[in-house]
């Protein structure tokens, strides 16, 4: 996929290349978690999506990678429809989890955390919020990021 990194508002993407980044960051996930909803527990059972930082409007304050940015915003908002709907009346809560600038080959070696930091991370938000019935926007470590 070839976006600019001007920071400018137009990406520069085929639309196959567009159809699949956006089967893949948003569709996806976001069937598998309609999928899967009716069997999470009720009252006490998360469903975390894997978001990221990327996908908040509020915190974009330096531009790039436009086209990864929408696709996880967009996800974001399936997710919080996801919530209003059938997690919420089950009382299911739903994350939208940031895993970290994590040294992985998409993050690159000079990545602010490791794997095991990130997974770890995220296991602990998970049981941190059973029970909670909100849907959050966080990292690994459970810091709040703006939508």
């Amino acid at each position: 996929m070839k976006t600019m990194s001007t920071g400018s508002v137009r990406a520069v993407a085929s639309r196959d290349e567009l159809n699949a980044v956006m089967q893949a960051n948003v569709f996806g996930p976001i069937r598998l978690a309609h999928a899967l909803i009716g069997t999470v527990r009720e009252q006490t059972g998360v469903l975390a999506l894997m978001s990221s930082i990327m996908g908040s409007i509020a915190e974009n304050t330096f531009g790039g990678m436009e086209v990864y940015r929408a696709t996880k915003a967009a996800q974001n908002s399936f997710s919080r429809s996801l919530w209003l709907g059938s997690a919420r009346s089950r009382g299911v809560t739903v994350l939208s989890v940031h895993p970290g600038w994590v040294r992985t080959d998409m993050g690159g070696a000079g990545a602010d955390i490791d794997v095991d930091t990130s997974v770890t991370g995220m296991a602990d938000q998970l049981q941190a919020h059973a029970g909670a019935k909100v849907h959050r926007f966080i990292d690994y470590s459970g810091r709040e990021i703006a939508w």
